[in-house]
């Protein structure tokens, strides 16, 4: 049975203000494969966020000048995922508030559970 530890990752960073227009990136964070990254973020407008590996991040981030390459549309007032991480790598994780929408304050709370030679779930 795989136990794991939960690590609570930028909670100094969050809540945000993101004005409109604007992006917040976070620094890189290093995930190990087998990790499980999950994101929960709410506002009270609609914002766009995405979590990328860092060769998709610096690709996308390079694909459209000035903003960041989300794709048109997707932005909601709330975003969650939770993916299992494949390999060892610096992930971003990134928020945009589109021109149309007003400046909003993104709430959210990232989560890792790590996994561990013995135990349960540990908080970390």
């Amino acid at each position: 049975m795989t136990t794991y530890r939960r690590i609570t990752i930028l909670k100094d960073e969050l809540p945000i203000v993101v004005e409109s227009g604007y992006e917040w990136h976070s620094k890189a964070i290093p995930l190990r494969a087998g990790d499980v990254i999950t994101v929960s973020a709410l506002a009270d407008h609609k914002f766009y966020a995405g979590l990328f590996g860092r060769d998709e991040y610096f690709e996308k981030r390079k694909a459209a000048a000035g903003a960041f390459a989300f794709e048109f549309g997707t932005d909601k007032p709330q975003w969650t995922t939770r993916r299992e991480i494949p390999l060892s790598d610096d992930y971003y994780l990134v928020f945009r508030v589109g021109v149309f929408t007003n400046k909003t304050t993104i709430r959210g709370k990232v989560e890792v559970l790590r996994p561990t030679t013995s135990g349960t779930v540990q908080s970390g």
